[in-house]
């Protein structure tokens, strides 16, 4: 509880320890709980005595899963990202982490994660809402040197290869001596595990300077 004995009276500090309340019942798998303070003034003492009334219910388990608004992510990419599955324990907390692990992938510029009720009293569905931005960049330079004379950079990154979460990356510099080619690859849970793994390769061709 975000309030204690002696502290100054704030509806504000009231509606804070409710929310607190119900996020500790949903850790605890009540997703539905209902929590109501009830008040009894002290006019001598100047003071409240605030009860909050807890109603748990019964302990409810995920009956589905969905993902709306993935107009190019993978529904998959953004279900491995998920600490809840279907059948589990509704857990509050849990699902707190999957929404910041949908936000840490850079996929999406929104990322809202509701739950409502089942088709039971202890089943409850979970609603994982995305907005969907651009993940891709392009860099174009130029530039002289005294080695290269006029040298071009052409660089393509993308974070999320085809909706399929994976990253990408192509660099080309052209210059009168030197041309080079970079490429990378990035597959961040290889096998559908918590494990990295790609490739690099690159292709350099190099001329001789002409001298007189």
């Amino acid at each position: 509880l975000p309030i204690r004995t002696g502290d100054l009276y704030e509806s504000d500090k009231i509606e804070s320890a409710v929310d607190a309340l119900t996020f500790a019942a949903g850790s605890a798998g009540y997703a539905f709980v209902e929590i109501e303070p009830t008040y009894r003034a002290n006019p001598e003492t100047d003071t409240v005595d605030v009860t909050f009334n807890v109603k748990e219910g019964q302990r409810v388990y995920v009956d589905r899963i969905n993902v709306i608004g993935n107009t190019r992510t993978l529904d998959n990419v953004i279900r491995r990202e998920m600490m809840l599955t279907e059948g589990d324990a509704f857990n509050r907390t849990l699902l707190e982490r999957s929404r910041n692990n949908l936000r840490a992938l850079g996929f999406f510029k929104e990322v809202t994660v509701e739950e409502a009720r089942g088709t039971a009293a202890d089943r409850s569905v979970v609603n994982v809402t995305v907005t969907e931005q651009p993940t891709g960049e392009l860099s174009v330079g130029a530039g002289f040197s005294s080695v290269d004379s006029f040298v071009v950079n052409l660089g393509i990154t993308e974070r999320n290869f085809r909706g399929r979460g994976q990253n990408v990356v192509a660099r080309v510099e052209w210059g009168s001596l030197r041309q080079q080619i970079d490429f990378r690859f990035t597959e961040p849970k290889f096998l559908g595990r918590d494990l990295r793994a790609g490739f690099d390769a690159a292709c350099k061709e190099a001329k001789e300077k002409a001298t007189s």
